[in-house]
């Protein structure tokens, strides 16, 4: 399965971002993309796409129209169940 996630704000040249996203054992995909300086520049998406689905190990990636994006640091956690 894919799922793509549109961002809806308009990202920026030379700002810092940061990039969350959890996958819950009930089958929830949850991210939030915001502005390092500017809390309230935020999007976020929830949505349950069911339990077989988040049990699966995921590949991320991240596609621009132009330019490049640098990934400062990458942290990959799983919580105990």
């Amino acid at each position: 399965p894919k799922a793509v996630w549109q961002v809806s704000m308009n990202l920026r040249a030379d700002v810092w971002y940061y990039l969350f996203l959890r996958a819950s054992s009930d089958g929830t995909i949850e991210a939030r993309l915001w502005e390092r300086d500017n809390l309230k520049n935020k999007t976020d998406l929830r949505q349950n796409v069911g339990q077989d689905w988040t049990q699966n190990k995921f590949t991320y990636s991240i596609v621009v129209a132009q330019g490049q994006i640098d990934v400062d640091e990458f942290q990959e956690v799983e919580l105990a169940k």
